[in-house]
């Protein structure tokens, strides 16, 4: 299998001892892989393709990167129509995590952006982003870009699963994927994940087997809380216009 060029980067040892906590130890080579893995122009192209926005060029975005620690190493490949979105999206893995800061600073409330960014973010910069960052347009179109397909389809979830008091129509993110084909079945299972933890969901996972959970009531209000904020917004804005008018 011809692989063309392959980048190698060492972090540094992760040392496992008797005593050590394996699933730290687990975490911190994780984190080590997030930190050290690398981005490629032919990434950036690829996202580009497919979202066009306003005053974000393929030089920006790489020094965008750049300036948040990220490593961009150049590519020859040419990307009109040679990845698939699924694949896009997997690509994105490689440096979405550059930007959970903003993510957070932008949206400290929303369900969507804060589980995501706490169940990747292995190695997140410790950084605070300026207030010229934050209101930069090109940020929040970026940023959208990146969250708002994760949000839709944690929300998915939440509108796919049912109704107590009947049983959950879907036992898996896989057997959801068959009623979502546009869904990325990790945004999905993520978003079993999060029902989960907050106890709207029971999941036996060795069992396949999933119930409601004791919070389950709280399902519709979790499903409107990730409606991403700028459209969730609209409806208030147009029933003030209608007041208005």
């Amino acid at each position: 299998v011809k692989l063309g060029r392959v980048h190698l980067k060492c972090g540094e040892p992760v040392v496992m001892r008797p005593d050590a906590d394996v699933r730290q130890v687990a975490r911190t080579v994780v984190a080590r892989l997030q930190e050290h893995t690398a981005t490629s122009t032919h990434h950036i192209r690829a996202f580009l393709h497919r979202n066009r926005m306003e005053g974000v060029s393929a030089e920006w975005l790489r020094d965008a990167l750049e300036r948040r620690g990220g490593l961009v190493i150049d590519s020859p490949l040419d990307v009109q129509g040679s990845v698939d979105p699924v694949t896009e999206l997997s690509m994105r893995w490689h440096w979405m995590h550059l930007w959970y800061p903003e993510a957070r600073a932008l949206w400290p409330d929303h369900p969507v952006v804060q589980h995501h960014t706490a169940a990747h973010g292995w190695h997140v910069p410790e950084r605070q982003p300026t207030d010229a960052e934050l209101r930069d347009p090109r940020v929040r179109q970026l940023l959208r870009a990146l969250f708002e397909p994760v949000a839709r389809d944690y929300a998915t979830v939440a509108a796919s699963v049912g109704q107590p008091p009947w049983p959950p129509r879907h036992a898996s993110a896989r057997s959801l994927l068959h009623d979502a084909p546009g869904a990325h079945l990790p945004y999905l299972q993520a978003g079993f994940d999060d029902l989960a933890e907050r106890g709207v969901l029971e999941v036996e996972r060795k069992a396949g087997a999933i119930a409601w959970g004791p919070n389950a009531g709280q399902l519709e209000a979790y499903r409107a809380a990730c409606v991403w904020p700028e459209d969730r917004a609209e409806p208030e804005r147009s029933r003030a216009r209608l007041r208005g008018a």
